[in-house]
């Protein structure tokens, strides 16, 4: 099969690697659509994300859809358009089983070491943590699930959020899901902050009431400033 193969920094190529061959409970995805995610750009400029590094050729990728080609005795039906989840937990640490899956202490991820990511024809991946993707969502957008999913968490996860007026700073592909899934549930006001006018824009598009350049604005003197107004109306 062919593979796009990071060999170095700055040093991407296609190349020739085996087929997976899938382990009990794992099926074979033909892969369909990649997306970049900022990790692969660090891992692609420097060499590592977070202090982690390869110490040798890699497969990036980890945001990931295709169609099962081998269901592998599973549930999953060969024909299945589906979408990978990057983080496998052991589901025996501790924090696994305390329900906290995102947080394993043992998690293996797709494209850290020493797993290959899925910029590759074939994935072998835990049937467990893959998903059929949504009948009306094109397989090709389906990895852009896998950021939106963390715009929901966050967005679960922030209590009274209704009616709120909040900041979310950064306009990058998780912080303009939040800031949708935000807007959806009900926050009153939203200022999105960022150093580039581009990605403010389109927060603006997708709803933000108010955009902050940070680097020709202060964050803080406008959220203190817009807040006050916004308490001196009510109190009004």
């Amino acid at each position: 099969m062919k593979a796009v193969v990071q060999s170095g920094i700055h040093r991407v190529g296609v190349q020739e690697w085996p087929a997976p061959v899938p382990a009990d409970g794992e099926v074979l995805v033909r892969v369909r659509s990649v997306t970049i995610c900022a990790s692969d750009i660090h891992m692609f400029a420097e060499g590592n994300v977070g202090g982690v590094a390869w110490d040798g050729p890699f497969v990036p990728g980890h945001e990931v859809a295709g169609i099962v080609e081998d269901s592998n005795g599973t549930e999953l039906k060969e024909g299945t358009p589906v979408v990978l989840d990057p983080a496998v937990p052991c589901r025996d640490c501790d924090r696994c089983r305390e329900g906290l899956l995102h947080l394993c202490r043992n998690v293996k991820f797709l494209d850290l070491p020493p797993i290959h990511g899925g910029m590759r024809e074939l994935v072998a991946w835990p049937a467990g943590s893959t998903f059929p993707a949504p009948e009306n969502l094109d397989v090709v957008e389906a990895p852009l699930l896998e950021p939106l999913t963390v715009g929901i968490h966050a967005a679960e996860l922030a209590t009274g959020l209704e009616k709120a007026t909040i900041l979310i700073a950064g306009c990058g592909a998780v912080g303009l899901c939040t800031l949708q899934m935000a807007k959806l549930r009900g926050a009153a006001k939203v200022f999105s902050s960022d150093l580039i006018p581009e990605r403010l824009a389109l927060a603006q598009e997708l709803g933000a009431d108010a955009v902050i350049e940070v680097g020709r604005q202060n964050p803080v003197e406008e959220i203190m400033e817009a807040t006050e107004r916004l308490r001196t109306k009510y109190e009004q």
